[in-house]
This record gives structure tokens, sequence and C-alpha cells, in this order.
């Protein structure tokens, strides 16, 4: 016999077997949303491979799915010596925000403040699409609006 689930009103039924269990809808819920990791996306300059690195592994060691950049243009050696030019670099970018779209959350690595041009658009992508956004040091000002055109 397999198992089957049902809901009942307010009830969430599942029954193997023999073995029969109903739990509030609500409280299966909470619970499954509770166990689901959240998604994080690294974003900053790539300038910070040291900080990346660090942040990758605090926030797995956390219990979160960590997203990150695809390259390091400012650290060819951190992949193999290969060079990042122009035209990968605006397809790498378009990619990092399709993995914020992903994400629960962003974490911007934003060394002695630091927030680029890439990593300003980043954010402002995160705020539209309503993810949360942390920052690794404490941020003074707010990064100047993107305009386009």
């Amino acid at each position: 016999m397999e198992t089957e689930i049902w809901i009942d009103g307010d009830l969430l039924h599942l029954q193997d077997g023999d073995n029969r269990v109903a739990a509030p809808v609500r409280e299966v819920a909470r619970t499954i949303r509770q166990r689901a990791e959240t998604v994080v996306c690294l974003c900053g300059s790539t300038r910070f491979y040291k900080q990346f690195q660090e942040a990758n592994l605090r926030e797995t060691l956390a219990g979160k799915i960590v997203l990150t950049v695809g390259g390091f243009m400012h650290n060819p050696d951190a992949h193999g010596g290969h060079e990042i030019t122009d035209e990968q670099k605006v397809t790498l970018d378009e990619l990092h925000l399709r993995k914020i779209d992903l994400a629960d959350e962003i974490l911007v690595i934003n060394v002695d403040g630091y927030v680029g041009e890439s990593t300003t658009r980043e954010i402002h992508h995160a705020h539209e699409t309503g993810k949360k956004v942390r920052w690794l040091q404490p941020q003074r000002q707010r990064p100047a609006p993107v305009v386009d055109g």
C-alpha cells in the first residue's frame, strides 16, 4: 500500500499502511518553513576574494545555501589564471542578478565600506525583488541610486 496524504478541514492526514497521523496544517507549514534552509547570495567586488571565501564558509556553517560570484575578475589565480573578458563580465553580472532572484537574502561584502557600480545594481535589484539585504560591515551610507541611460 502506498502512502496517502490528504487535507480535511484544518488537518493534514498521512496514512502509511496501518499507521495514520493527523496534524494541523498551520503547524505542518510552520515546521517546514523552520527546517527550510535560507538561500543567501553573496554580492560585492571580486577584489575581496578572501572575504568572499570567509563569508561563504561562515554562511554555509550557519546552515545556509550559498550562491556566490561565478568568477573573480580581480583575482584570476582564483580560477586557474583564466582572465575574464569584458563581454564575459557582462554575462556574469546578468547571471548574478538571476542568482539574487533565487535567493532569500543577499550579503554584501562591503570591505571598508566599498560598494562599486555592479554591487550597487545588485543591491537595488534585491530591494526591488523584496530580498533582505545584509552587510558584512556596517554601512555608513546607502549606495547611490542606479540610473539607466
